[in-house]
């Protein structure tokens, strides 16, 4: 409030002082009322604006007092009464002592540029009181104010001085000023040398209530709370802005604050229900404060991101700050302990537990995500327990329940994920976890990330009547290889067909069995140097749009077919349905080639063998197909040549003396031609 009075200070004074002299010239002639017009005529003259007087009340017998009424400067300077005692002074040397001024019911409207007269080169006001003032300005209004001033010297040897020394008590009804409001405000102190001293300042503002002792350095512009309480106040940081920036350096060693709230729409922000006690808190306007706080936060919302019933304590400094909390937050809780520092913008979770919450993954979350300021976060504990989780962002379809999960000692940079102290440590499992159609249930796992590998040290879960496990490691530096082994027995396929979508839908029983190994970083290396083995089988493969069969039949010819193309070879594919008996592929890995000799297909008619395979260093294909007999012996030759973005099929038919291909444990469908069914 110091703020608003200063400039209603020189603005309202100022014409006062203009009035009261005006008064005083009319009565240092002693007839007043004759005085009245000549009087008039040189205000008009000095301001340019009318002046009237509706009446002037004398007695000869006292003639130090006059009470004035009804008068106007201009049409916007109007007061309903001016009574005047003065206790000395001079006319012609332009010396008033005003031993009582009151000044009841004045009305004003200050413009920019206004020129009042100011004929005096001394004045003394022993006792000043005004009411029932209402004054208006460009910015803003104060309207029912109040105001006692006691010892006040406002010029002295013709300067114009309305902040002098004085000791004043002042209310107000109401103050507007820009997007600022205020109402009832009572204020008492003193003003000595450019230094304001508020005792006892008590306002009705931000639709709740404020209580203080200021001092106020005008010639710093700095304003010190030595006591402070905010109660039930109710803050819009959008409007708020617009005034902050013209208020003065703020400190206060302690700060008390009850049920106090600040909201900011466009940001979707808000923080409410705060009360405890800030300490030590510098604020330069358009600077971000410094303080200690601690106490209780009812909610704390941004954007997405929502946080209930915290209590605890934080500081904000210059270079740094701190928090330790608990509260509520999506039907659950959490405690946290985080720290960090502002340039540039870093978080340390030292602690971070949450426990039985139940967010909800809403759409936009990605963008909100990207607002967050920080440029480096380091986590050194986290703790989640029970924690379960509701996609209804179409992109994520993700549902996940009861997820426990420990993590110690991650950073993250924004370019990459690495350990913060050597080595950091990954633990959990989920009950249950959902991702489109696949169901995952029963998982647990155990992973690290060090200076030179990340290891994958287990993880397991059921897939509905299938197990899954898989481990394995990622060298970062050369001497250390990557590794993967991972086994999945009596897979659904219907689940990761439901999952990839319905152009090729398929379904079937699988065991899939991997260990594989390789070096290096980029493709050529990983490329070169990848060994192991893996194989996959797969019982009662059915696949909708695939017409193999028939297409085999056809190829049955006393002439090899045309050579075509993968494009052609897929075109002439689709339609139909087919089913496999058995499917097997079985890879070894050596060196960047891989050979897939051994691997059978055995659909309800044919029996299909592989041989050979890729060669990754060359980026080519070397496949041999076989549509083999009963006795494994093949009638018709493939062979798939060429780049792997782009392979060519070639058909030869077989020697007469064929050598049997190795197809276990695949073998020859008992419906095929030389089939035990067709017999």
């Amino acid at each position: 409030m110091a703020f608003f009075m200063h400039r209603a200070f020189r603005w309202f004074l100022y014409t006062i002082l203009a009035l009261v002299a005006a008064i005083w010239l009319t009565l240092g002639l002693l007839k007043p009322e004759h005085l009245k017009g000549p009087f008039v005529a040189w205000v008009q003259q000095q301001t340019g604006l009318p002046l009237e007087i509706g009446k002037l009340n004398y007695n000869p017998l006292y003639p130090n007092i006059v009470l004035a009424e009804n008068v106007t400067l201009g049409p916007d300077i109007r007061v309903g009464k001016i009574y005047l005692e003065i206790a000395g002074g001079s006319w012609w040397q332009r010396q008033l002592h005003i031993a009582h001024l009151d000044i009841i019911n004045p009305q004003i409207t200050w413009r920019p540029g206004l020129q009042l007269p100011q004929p005096l080169r001394q004045l003394q006001v022993d006792d000043l009181t005004i009411d029932k003032l209402q004054l208006r300005w460009p910015e803003g209004s104060l309207q029912d104010g109040a105001l006692h001033l006691t010892n006040w010297h406002p010029i002295r040897d013709g300067e114009l001085i309305p902040l002098a020394d004085v000791s004043f008590d002042a209310s107000i009804g109401q103050l507007q000023y820009a997007a600022f409001r205020a109402g009832k405000t009572r204020m008492q102190g003193a003003l000595n040398a450019k230094q304001l001293n508020i005792e006892e300042l008590e306002s009705n503002i931000f639709h709740g209530a404020a209580a203080a002792r200021l001092n106020w350095d005008l010639n710093k512009n700095q304003l010190i709370f030595r006591e402070l309480a905010l109660a039930n106040w109710q803050l819009d940081l959008q409007t708020l802005s617009a005034v902050t920036p013209r208020l003065p350096h703020l400190s206060a060693e302690q700060v008390s604050l009850e049920n106090v709230s600040a909201i900011d729409l466009s940001r979707r922000f808000a923080l409410n229900q705060v009360s405890g006690t800030l300490e030590k808190l510098q604020w330069q306007p358009g600077q971000l404060p410094t303080f200690e706080y601690q106490g209780k936060v009812g909610e704390y919302t941004d954007g997405l991101f929502q946080l209930t019933d915290m209590q605890g304590e934080g500081r904000l400094r210059e270079q740094d700050w701190r928090m330790r909390l608990n509260g509520a937050a999506y039907a659950g809780k959490f405690t946290a302990d985080l720290e960090g520092i502002r340039q540039p913008a870093t978080l340390t979770i030292n602690e971070l537990q949450l426990s039985d919450m139940q967010p909800e993954l809403q759409p936009g979350w990605r963008e909100w995500l990207a607002t967050q300021p920080f440029q480096q976060i380091d986590l050194r504990r986290l703790d989640i327990s029970h924690l379960s989780l509701i996609s209804f962002d179409d992109s994520v379809p993700l549902t996940v329940k009861w997820l426990d999960l420990f993590l110690t000692d991650l950073r993250w940079t924004g370019q990459s994920l690495q350990s913060s102290n050597h080595k950091a440590r990954l633990e959990g499992s989920w009950l249950e976890l959902v991702w489109q159609t696949l169901v995952s249930r029963k998982a647990e796992f155990q992973a690290e990330l060090a200076d030179n590998k990340i290891t994958l040290e287990h993880f397991n879960t059921q897939l509905e009547e299938s197990d899954f496990t898989v481990s394995g490691q990622l060298g970062l530096i050369p001497a250390i290889p990557h590794q993967l082994k991972a086994s999945l027995k009596k897979f659904d396929l219907e689940q990761l067909s439901d999952m990839l979508g319905p152009r090729y839908p398929f379904a079937g029983k699988s065991d899939l069995s991997v260990d594989l190994q390789a070096t290096g970083y980029d493709m050529a290396a990983l490329r070169q140097s990848l060994q192991g083995t893996a194989s996959l089988a797969v019982q009662d493969l059915f696949v909708d749009g695939l017409k193999l069969d028939s297409w085999l039949d056809e190829q049955l010819t006393p002439a090899a077919p045309a050579p075509q193309s993968f494009e052609q070879l897929t075109g002439k594919l689709r339609g139909g349905d087919t089913a496999f008996n058995h499917a097997y592929l079985q890879m070894q890995a050596s060196k960047g080639v891989l050979d897939f000799s051994g691997s059978a297909f055995e659909s309800i008619t044919h029996l299909v063998g592989v041989k050979q395979g890729i060669d990754l260093n060359k980026q080519q294909w070397q496949l041999q197909l076989g549509l083999l007999n009963d006795r494994n012996q093949p009638e018709l030759l493939g062979t798939m040549t060429g780049a792997l973005n782009a392979p060519q099929l070639q058909f030869h038919l077989p020697g007469r003396n064929a050598t049997s291909w190795s197809t276990q444990p695949i073998s020859y469908p008992p419906q095929g031609r030389q089939g035990s069914l067709r017999e």
